[in-house]
């Protein structure tokens, strides 16, 4: 007897930040100035829109220097035990100046103050996903680590997938949580153990950029195509 075989749950898409609206109206801003954030049309990952993040040397948000997005709805309640998948992309222009020093473009940051427990960041010509120095106000220690890190290139639009359990730690366990993490299709990152929450806490989607204020250059970046879902492939197509 045949048996007709069934496919794998797609998984449901929980929030979609593409601006395709043409709007910003997906998010909640969180600016150094009202022009820190564009919706454009060139250039574009997908659909017919994307934004850019501008920031100028002593551009700043209380004394930050920062152009970043917060995400609404569903990505803006992340809680212990959910599993969710993110997808973006981010385009450098072929002018961009690398630095030593930190910018943060993307941030599934702690409720309260500190340090974000995961972050994607650009340090010199390196992609860096790590986490963990907290310094803020919550019950966890700093155990800054890195989960990986890889080339990243200018003047075209790099793909990301990432898979996040948010969990706190237990007794016995700081990394009850994991990670794992796609670049352009590939997986380079497996399922890593990971401290996603601290104790006592919820998360939420930062985008856009965040950076030391040491870098004196004006810095573009351009995100498109934000999804969150429950799955790889409720995000990733």
């Amino acid at each position: 007897m045949w048996v007709l075989a069934t496919a794998p749950a797609l998984g449901s898409r929980l929030w979609t930040g593409d601006f395709e609206t043409g709007t910003l109206s997906q998010w909640r801003a969180q600016r150094a100035a009202d022009s820190a954030e564009q919706v454009v049309t060139r250039p574009v990952a997908e659909g017919r829109y994307a934004t850019k993040f501008t920031l100028a040397p002593g551009q700043l948000w209380h004394g930050t220097s920062r152009s970043e997005l917060i995400g609404t709805g569903q990505a803006g309640a992340l809680s212990n035990g959910q599993v969710r998948y993110f997808a973006w992309s981010v385009y450098l222009p072929a002018d961009f100046q690398w630095n030593p020093d930190w910018r943060v473009l993307a941030q599934w940051k702690n409720g309260g103050t500190g340090s974000p427990p995961l972050e994607l960041s650009l340090k010199d010509q390196q992609w860096q996903l790590d986490g963990g120095w907290n310094g803020g106000d919550n019950a966890d220690t700093s155990d800054l680590r890195t989960a990986w890190s890889g080339v990243a290139d200018k003047g075209r639009w790099t793909k990301f997938v990432i898979g996040i359990k948010f969990q706190e730690r237990s007794a016995s366990n700081p990394y009850e949580g994991w990670v794992e993490l796609w670049k352009d299709g590939v997986q380079v990152l497996n399922r890593t153990p990971w401290k996603t929450l601290y104790l006592g806490r919820t998360s939420y989607l930062k985008a856009g950029l965040y950076r030391s204020t040491s870098i004196s250059t004006t810095d573009t970046v351009y995100q498109d195509g934000w999804k969150m879902g429950t799955t790889y492939g409720s995000v990733a197509g």
